[in-house]
C-alpha cells in the first residue's frame, strides 16, 4: 500500500502540465470564472499583450526674430493677425514664422499707412522700418489789428491773416508786427492733420515812439509809413496838435486842401507853428513862406534881401479871397500912429500861379486853407 501511493504521487509530479491559451493571452486565465473577471477584463484593456510605441513628435523650428521701426503708438498687423503696437521709442519685437514672406501694415492716427515686407530664416533675427508719412495740420493766424505783416519761419510771409494754410506739421515760428504796434512772436507745434487757430494780440507803441517814427517818415517823404503812425496816434488822441500838424501837412503837399485844412486847424489852436509857401505881392512877386502861431503872422522870402513882415494876431482886422485879377489872399490889418487908426492891407498869392489869369485849378483850394488858418489867428 505504501508503494502504491509513492507511485501516484511520483505520477502526478512527473506529468507535464498542461495551459490553456486564453483571450487575454495569459495562461490559466479562466473567463468563466468569477474571480478571475476582473483580471481578464484588466488584461483585455491593456491589449493583446504586444507593447504599442508612439511615434516621436516632428522637430519643432525654430521661429525668426522681427525688429519693427516705424512712429512710436502704431499699431502693426499682417492680414491675418494683430502683432502689437510701438513703444515711445518706435520698436516692436515679435517673433514670426521663418521661410515666409511677410507683409505688416503700420497705421497710426494723423499718418498715411505704410507698409513693409521681409523674409526672415530659421532663428534669424532681422529688423524692418516702415515709414509713415503725416497728413498735413492746418494753421490759421488771426492778428488783432487788419492789414498786419506776418513772417511764418519756413512758410514765407503773409499780409493781414492767415487762412486754414496747410502746413507740414512740425514747429514753426511766427512773428505779426504792423507799424505802430509792438510786435509779437511766438512758437507753435503742428501735429499732424492737427487743425490750429492763433488768435494774436499786438499792443499799441507808445506815444512818444509812435510821435518819432510819424516825424521821421514824414521829414524823408516817406508819408505812407507817417500817415499810418499819426493816424494810430489820433486814434487815441484826436486832438493831439503834433500829430495833427504832421498829417495836415501831408495831406496839404499832395494837394488835398479841403482835407487838410481841420489838421491844421486843430494843429495852430494846440500851439503848433504852420509853415505854408506863398507870393507876396508888394510892387513884386516875393516868393517865400508864411509863418502862423497864435500870436503873430510872418512872411520871410527866400531870396536874400527880400521882404520879411510880421504882423500880430491881434492886429488882424480881415482876411478875404479875391479872385480876380488872378488869385489872391487880402489881409487887413489896424495900424496907429499914436494919433488916429489906419488900416494896411498885405495881398497874398499861392506859391504857383501869381501872374494874373494863371491856369491854378487848386489855387483857389489853397487860398481857402491859408484863409481858415489867418482867421484862426486873428
Amino acid at each position: 500500500m505504501p508503494y502504491v501511493v509513492f507511485a501516484i504521487v511520483l505520477v502526478a509530479w512527473s506529468s507535464p502540465v498542461v495551459s490553456v491559451q486564453t483571450r487575454c493571452g495569459r495562461p490559466n486565465c479562466d473567463p468563466l470564472k468569477p474571480k478571475s473577471n476582473s483580471i481578464h477584463r484588466r488584461h483585455r484593456h491593456r491589449g493583446s499583450g504586444r507593447t504599442r510605441v508612439k511615434p516621436p513628435p516632428p522637430p519643432v523650428e525654430p521661429k525668426a526674430n522681427l525688429t519693427i521701426i516705424t512712429e512710436p503708438g502704431s499699431e502693426v498687423a499682417s492680414d491675418v493677425m494683430t502683432y502689437g503696437m510701438t513703444d515711445e521709442n518706435g520698436i516692436l519685437l515679435i517673433s514670426v514664422k521663418p521661410d515666409n514672406l511677410l507683409v505688416l501694415t503700420a497705421t497710426k492716427p494723423g499718418y498715411e499707412p505704410g507698409k513693409g515686407s521681409i523674409s526672415l530664416k530659421s532663428a534669424e533675427s532681422g529688423a524692418l522700418l516702415i515709414k509713415l508719412t503725416p497728413k498735413p495740420g492746418k494753421l490759421s493766424i488771426i492778428p488783432s489789428v487788419a492789414g498786419s505783416d506776418i513772417l511764418v519761419t519756413g512758410l514765407g510771409e503773409y499780409k493781414d491773416r492767415i487762412s486754414e494754410l496747410k502746413v507740414t506739421p512740425g514747429n514753426y515760428s511766427i512773428k505779426v508786427s504792423r507799424t505802430c504796434y509792438q510786435s509779437e512772436e511766438q512758437q507753435i507745434l503742428i501735429a499732424p492733420a492737427e487743425v490750429q487757430i492763433r488768435q494774436i494780440p499786438l499792443t499799441l507803441q507808445p506815444m512818444n515812439d509812435l510821435l518819432n517814427l510819424a516825424e521821421s517818415n514824414w521829414r524823408i517823404r516817406n508819408f505812407d509809413n507817417a500817415l499810418t503812425a499819426v493816424n494810430c496816434i489820433l486814434e487815441s488822441l484826436p486832438d493831439h496838435p503834433r500829430a495833427n500838424f504832421i498829417k495836415g501837412s501831408i495831406l496839404y503837399s499832395a494837394e488835398d486842401y479841403q482835407k487838410s485844412t481841420g489838421y491844421l486847424v486843430k494843429a495852430l489852436m494846440g500851439g503848433e507853428q504852420i509853415k505854408l509857401p506863398v507870393a507876396y505881392h508888394s510892387g513884386s512877386y516875393h516868393q517865400g513862406y508864411l509863418l502862423l502861431s497864435q500870436q503873430s503872422l510872418e512872411f520871410h522870402a527866400y531870396s536874400q534881401g527880400g521882404p520879411d513882415l510880421s504882423i500880430v494876431a491881434n492886429k488882424i482886422l480881415e482876411g478875404k479871397l479875391e479872385l480876380r485879377k488872378g488869385y489872391y489872399l487880402r489881409i487887413t490889418v489896424g495900424m496907429s500912429d499914436g494919433r488916429k487908426e489906419g488900416r494896411q492891407e498885405y495881398d497874398f498869392h499861392p506859391a504857383r500861379g501869381t501872374a494874373k489869369n494863371s491856369h491854378c485849378p487848386t489855387c483857389g483850394s489853397e487860398l481857402e486853407v491859408l484863409l481858415s488858418l489867418v482867421l484862426k489867428v486873428k
